[in-house]
């Protein structure tokens, strides 16, 4: 879904990253990052000496941007991946995983390889949090899956992915990829679940 059709999402994302509980130290990995609007909410929590985020998204155009916004700051890199999935990272390189409203979007191979990519790069004991379309549960929310699924897939084919998400399906594909815990926060906007993931 296009950002612009989601009202107050600047106090979406301010909310996101205030339940995430990221410490000062924390090596962040920013999924699907776009623009770098998370990373606006990221850094100032960065204090700790080794406090850093990597940005990723395969819009090379969108990363331009991000890198433009953040080129005085040390503790931001972004980077463009393979629509894939595969991230170019080592073992064991992140203790915090985020990303927000990127899932919904992937095929079921992508998410797949994503959720086993996440698994290889968190550190023992670092954790994914997932802002995400879930089941509606608000006349709001069963009106925006009416919507995606019925006239905004035809303008944005790749939308139609979204139906697992709408249906709740999100956290089983998660748990068959090797999460032992994935827990809902909290709903925001009455169909967006706010995921936390660990192995």
């Amino acid at each position: 879904m296009k950002l612009y059709l989601f009202p107050g999402y600047t106090a979406f994302r301010s909310r996101m990253i205030s339940e995430t509980e990221i410490a000062t130290t924390d090596v962040i990995l920013d999924f699907g990052c776009g623009v770098g609007l998370l990373e606006d909410f990221i850094v100032p929590r960065l204090k700790g000496a080794s406090g850093c985020v990597v940005g990723v998204d395969i819009g090379r155009e969108l990363i331009g941007i991000a890198r433009s916004r953040f080129l005085a700051n040390d503790r931001c890199e972004f980077s463009v991946i393979d629509q894939s999935g595969e991230l170019p990272f080592a073992e064991c390189s992140f203790d915090l995983i985020v990303t927000s409203l990127v899932f919904h979007l992937l095929t079921q191979k992508q998410k797949e390889t994503v959720l086993k990519e996440f698994r290889r790069i968190l550190k023992p004991g670092g954790r994914v949090v997932m802002a995400e379309i879930g089941q509606p549960t608000a006349l709001y929310g069963r009106w925006i899956k009416f919507l995606t699924l019925r006239y905004w897939s035809r303008i944005w084919p790749y939308v139609i992915n979204s139906k697992e998400s709408f249906e709740g399906r999100l956290p089983g594909v998660i748990r068959r990829a090797g999460f032992g815990t994935v827990r809902t926060i909290v709903k925001l906007r009455g169909y967006i679940d706010l995921l936390r993931c660990s192995v």
